[in-house]
């Protein structure tokens, strides 16, 4: 666990003294994919980091010792533009980080260095895009420290490579972070002094994930080797590519899926009869994973569940047998397993109205869930959704409208079932189909007569959506809304 200990400052910026807590000792747990420790107790990152009550200046503990020297300039910065903002960083990890980073920056210190701080601000961050904007600056400091190249050793370039495509892939860059974890993957090579990075680099390029810990435990350097055996011609190299596909395990799908695309016909072929193979396979493959849904543990039950779906199509024999798991007594089954009927697609109808049967769920994350999957199902879901909309339970009526206003072109007939709605004994049933109406544009004229009676509603949401799907149910040249406007007046 993380232990304290109050240590006494004096600011090598501004002179004053001041107490923060450093760290005694403390223990972690593993390491996320950018490399944040996690610590067991509290974060050790918030006592590895000091920031002068009265001017802001922030650093590491090593910045606080006699012999650090600010020079004027900098001190001059500080007190202009940190100094008016230390009440405020008094208390924020992220903000001290940050501020670590800037003085780096004013002081021409090396890019990684300031990398490092604004990473930590973002690891700290509380709000979603303070984190991606010191993401952001984290990366180009990275950059800036890949192109400089000067003395450093290939270890670190192969490190600080990795960041930047891993920081793409947390920004939502997932192009540009291929490309960057290729380049890592080109760079180590064989070379086995850099087989951890290289390791780490192929699992995010092919399966990625957000802590190392998590991940799995395969060794990739299989993985050439399968791809190695279904670029050769030979027949042997069949059975070669199928031992090495076995010593992967589900894993290497991502990469013989990316092989499917490969211009040689013969490689197209070995990578989808390496993908049956796997499959198939009864102790690693999707028999295996049907067994694990019917074991006793819950967490192995889910576990198989996601691993099910993250087979997409590939896993579409599996649809009953997750259709079953949607009657777990697990609340983390039951939402895992609904997850993974949409990663499959290939739902009956009678898997269907199961899922829209979990719309009128308890638990928030399986209703939510359950709305995505059948959202995700198009077409195939309208009729059990129309359905849907007669049921006694208020949940499942409302969510059923929501999801059929967000399949409309799809939702063929979905109209005259939702008009139905508005005059619904439940004030948010009705709320819903109002509001839904409207995202259906001309082809919900037939409901214009009972949405500008809607407009003299009691309840003023009711009204506003009823002049916003006039609006939008598009009729030239006629004012929809004058009820409306007429009615504000009055009040």
């Amino acid at each position: 666990m993380t232990i304290p200990r109050k240590v006494e400052f004096t600011c090598p910026a501004c002179g004053q003294k001041f107490s923060s807590y450093g760290i005694l000792s403390f223990s972690t747990g593993g390491a996320t994919t950018e490399f944040e420790p996690i610590s067991i107790g509290a974060p050790a990152l918030d006592f590895q980091i000091h920031s002068c009550p009265h001017c802001a200046f922030s650093g590491e503990a090593a910045d606080f010792e006699e012999s650090r020297v600010v020079s004027p300039t900098v001190a001059e910065r500080i007190r202009a533009e940190l100094a008016p903002l230390a009440r405020g960083a008094a208390h924020d990890v992220a903000k001290k980080y940050e501020y670590a980073a800037r003085i780096a920056e004013w002081e021409g210190r090396e890019p990684q260095t300031v990398a490092g701080f604004f990473l930590a601000a973002a690891w700290r961050s509380n709000e979603r895009e303070s984190a991606r904007d010191r993401r952001r600056a984290a990366l180009e400091s990275f950059r800036k420290a890949v192109d400089a190249q000067r003395g450093q050793s290939e270890g670190d370039l192969l490190k600080w490579m990795y960041l930047i495509g891993e920081l793409h892939r947390r920004l939502d860059e997932p192009e540009r972070a291929r490309e960057w974890l290729d380049l890592v993957l080109a760079r180590t090579g064989a070379a086995p002094e850099h087989s951890g990075i290289r390791s780490l680099a192929f699992r995010q390029r092919y399966s990625p994930g957000n802590v190392i810990h998590e991940m799995d435990p395969h060794d990739p350097q299989e993985v050439p080797t399968l791809l190695q055996a279904i670029e050769r011609t030979e027949p042997a190299s069949l059975g070669d590519a199928k031992r090495a596909a076995e010593r992967v395990g589900l894993k290497a799908i991502p990469a013989l899926e990316t092989a499917l695309r490969d211009d040689r016909k013969h490689v197209r072929e070995r990578a989808a009869q390496a993908i049956q193979h796997l499959i198939s396979h009864p102790e690693i493959g999707l028999p295996s994973l049907l067994r694990g849904l019917k074991d006793r543990d819950p967490e192995a039950r889910e576990r198989a569940a996601r691993q099910i779906g993250a087979l997409g199509l590939h896993a579409r024999s599996a649809a009953s047998a997750l259709a079953e798991a949607l009657d777990d007594p697990s609340p983390k089954v039951r939402e895992r397993a609904t997850w993974a009927l949409g990663r499959i697609g290939d739902e009956s109808d009678q898997e269907v109205r199961k899922l829209v049967n979990l719309l009128g769920e308890k638990e928030p994350g399986v209703r939510g869930a359950a709305g995505k999957t059948l959202a995700a199902l198009g077409e195939k879901a309208v009729p059990e959704l129309i359905a849907a909309l007669a049921s006694p339970a208020r949940p499942v009526r409302r969510k059923a409208v929501e999801i059929l206003a967000e399949l409309r072109p799809e939702a063929k007939g979905a109209v005259p079932a939702i008009l139905r709605l508005v005059n619904d004994p439940e004030k948010v049933v009705r709320r819903q189909a109002i509001h839904s109406l409207g995202k259906f544009g001309a082809r919900a004229r037939e409901a214009i007569p009972a949405l500008r009676e809607s407009l003299n509603d009691p309840d003023e949401v009711i009204r506003r959506y009823a002049a916003q799907s006039l609006d939008a149910i598009a009729l030239p040249g006629q004012d929809r809304r004058a009820p409306w406007k007429s009615r504000r007046r009055r009040r």
